[in-house]
């Protein structure tokens, strides 16, 4: 496997990423490499500020529809968002998730769903609330993993 670049920007939402991923993969992933793409993204859409959602629910899930639909041309994998430590943001969460994963499926994208998983897992759960009540620490990091390596989608696991 070789090296894999991050693009992860904090507070980023789906608009961000609409804005930016086609040139950016452009400037990576030339015809002759065998270049994928996984996009993950929802939690910073489903936040409330100044009394509303930063991205409105319908505009969320038509840009993962746009962004997907463009990302088809590379190897492409979406990974739904995690759970935080917000009871009630978690509801906003789950939602996103469920609407990004039917639009994955409509459009044969593989999608590896996250929130069921993490949501039921105390240690996970601890984590976050203990850090910064988003991000886990390391061992959390290592269970998002075991989630996307243990998935029938993940690339690597291809025979």
């Amino acid at each position: 496997m070789g090296v894999a670049e991050r693009l992860r920007i904090r507070r980023n939402t789906s608009e961000d990423i609409l804005l930016r991923w086609e040139e950016e993969c452009s400037l990576r992933l030339q015809n002759s490499c065998d270049g994928r793409i996984v996009i993950s993204c929802g939690v910073n859409d489903t936040v409330i500020e100044n009394e509303r959602l930063r991205v409105s629910f319908e505009e969320s899930v038509e840009n993962i529809r746009k962004i997907l639909k463009g990302a088809k041309k590379y190897n492409v994998i979406m990974l739904g968002p995690p759970p935080i430590d917000d009871d009630t943001h978690n509801k906003r969460i789950k939602a996103i998730s469920e609407a990004y994963e039917n639009e994955a499926n409509l459009l044969n994208v593989p999608f590896i769903e996250l929130y069921s998983s993490l949501t039921i897992d105390n240690a996970y759960k601890k984590e976050i609330s203990e850090n910064d009540g988003a991000h886990p620490k390391s061992n959390g990091y290592k269970k998002i993993s075991g989630i996307v390596g243990s998935s029938p989608h993940w690339w690597f696991n291809e025979p």
